[in-house]
């Protein structure tokens, strides 16, 4: 099956930086290409909640082509989802930069992307 990206609604996703961005995920995870602006891809497991409701990190940069995908690590990041139901299903949730780590520990951030992936992971 065919891997769908869908954008969620609290962010604008049509600036050229962010289209580019769009653009390149769906490369990634349709067509399997790795961007050299997308590093480290790992779950979001903190709290435990995020984990369980499939939310991911992806580093992103200006990263040299010829490293390996899980040594690009940066402190700008895409946030999203997979689907609970069809893996192939994404959604696109936010962009944390700069400081995505220390934004990261945003309790309060972090429950609201949980509450958005939930409500994607019931459908999909």
């Amino acid at each position: 099956m065919t891997a769908r990206v869908f954008l969620s609604e609290g962010i604008d996703w049509t600036t050229p930086g962010n289209e580019q961005l769009v653009d390149d995920f769906k490369k990634y995870v349709i067509d399997k290409k790795l961007p050299t602006s997308f590093g480290r891809d790992a779950p979001l497991n903190r709290p435990k909640d995020a984990l369980f409701a499939g939310l991911f990190h992806l580093h992103l940069g200006d990263f040299n082509r010829h490293t390996f995908q899980y040594h690009r690590t940066s402190d700008d990041w895409l946030i999203y989802a997979k689907g609970l139901y069809d893996s192939n299903m994404y959604l696109l949730i936010d962009v944390l930069s700069p400081d995505a780590h220390k934004q990261s520990n945003n309790i309060d951030l972090v429950k609201s992307y949980i509450a958005i992936a939930d409500k994607f992971r019931d459908t999909f």
